[in-house]
């Protein structure tokens, strides 16, 4: 059993370049207390699933537990094909980060791109 976060693979790279900015009050408040957390304890768990995690709560583009935006779910396919993790898989914030840390740095155009979040992450990048 593991006792954890559920997210979505691509929200390994949005954690990392959150600073305060999103779709609504509500997702910005709810992705600040999941990094607020993993951030704390880096040896927190996290489970990598499929669909929406906690932090979809308050994106636009949801409906349900699914995404009206087929981005994320390309996103998250190559995050997953980046990194050799699976949806399911049970690892520490720390182990994730060190999987998607090079992600981030190195082809955070090609697998993210054409979110509108894109530019604020590659600032972020150069800074």
């Amino acid at each position: 059993m593991c006792d954890s976060i559920s997210l979505r693979p691509h929200h390994l790279l949005c954690l990392q370049n959150f600073v305060g900015e999103g779709y609504s009050g509500g997702f910005t408040t709810g992705m600040a207390g999941v990094q607020k957390r993993l951030m704390a304890d880096p040896s927190a768990r996290i489970r990598l699933k499929e669909g929406t995690d906690q932090i979809c709560a308050g994106c636009p583009n949801r409906a349900g537990d699914a995404c009206t935006s087929g981005k994320p779910d390309r996103y998250d396919k190559e995050v997953l094909e980046r990194t050799g993790l699976a949806c399911g898989d049970c690892l520490t914030w720390q182990e994730a980060l060190e999987k998607a840390l090079p992600l981030n740095r190195d082809c955070l155009p090609e697998i993210c791109g054409d979110c509108q979040w894109f530019s604020l992450c590659d600032s972020l990048k150069k800074a």
